[in-house]
């Protein structure tokens, strides 16, 4: 249920010259080990990477399914179990807090852009760590497989298998863009579209808008869009197929269009 994306941008080179400054690519050399650097933690089963430097050099890594395991050169070193959540709109964050080994650890995710300040590294979140009465300050992010980019089909709602002629317009797909955070498609009748965000092995569904077209006995389209409409799923990949795995134990699964 591991798999995650690192992203690599794509630099337009002037017809004009061939040559790139020093700094583009400095930032292109540093985008590249970054990204090998976040694969290689996301097929260790990591879904949240951070790292930072104040007050001292330290990382976070977070599996939802696993562990949180916190480590400072000042000699902190905390591992919790996994704990969920709690969202804070007023600091558009996300807020873990564990009982750690030695006491509370409190991780904040901020939906803010940051920037590593030794290694120039960007990261699409800051993060703030408070632990044993000091606030580490640093960067990070979750990681996200690319694999789940681009069009799929429904092809099965908790094991069994739907047909085209179960809904008005065809079989739904969903389309997932996970660097802009949103998802389009349609639910066998009508237009749906909204946003998500891929928390590691997760994705965080907000509410899904959908045209109001009117489809005489289509019976299935509103089941399709509720069991993801302000739903956290987790997400994997077998045999060539999406499975969404939802919070009522039920799972969908896609093939890619």
């Amino acid at each position: 249920m591991k798999n995650f994306l690192a992203v690599i941008p794509f630099f337009i080179i002037s017809c004009s010259g061939t040559k790139q400054s020093a700094e583009t690519k400095k930032e292109m050399n540093n985008q590249a080990v970054l990204a090998e650097s976040l694969q290689q933690k996301q097929k260790e089963g990591i879904d949240l990477f951070a790292k930072g430097a104040i007050p001292a050099s330290w990382t976070l890594e977070i599996d939802f399914d696993r562990i949180i395991r916190f480590r400072s050169l000042d000699g902190t070193d905390y591992k919790s179990s996994p704990v969920s959540a709690v969202e804070n709109a007023i600091s558009n964050s996300s807020i873990y807090t564990t009982r750690a080994n030695k006491g509370n650890m409190v991780i904040t995710v901020y939906r803010e852009a940051c920037t590593d300040a030794l290694s120039a590294e960007k990261f699409n979140k800051k993060i703030t760590v408070d632990v044993d009465g000091k606030r580490y300050e640093g960067c990070g992010q979750y990681l996200a497989n690319s694999s789940l980019n681009g069009k799929w089909t429904l092809e099965k709602v908790s094991g069994r298998a739907v047909t085209a002629a179960e809904f008005a317009k065809g079989l739904p797909e969903l389309e997932f863009d996970i660097e802009g955070g949103k998802l389009s498609g349609h639910d066998g009748c009508n237009r749906i579209n909204g946003s998500m965000e891929v928390q590691g092995n997760r994705i965080k569904f907000a509410g899904l808008a959908s045209t109001k077209m009117a489809c005489p006995g289509n019976k299935k389209e509103n089941e399709f869009t509720q069991k993801l409409s302000n739903q956290v799923a987790g997400y994997f990949f077998s045999n060539g197929q999406l499975i969404l795995y939802l919070i009522d134990d039920s799972t969908i699964s896609f093939n890619r269009s």
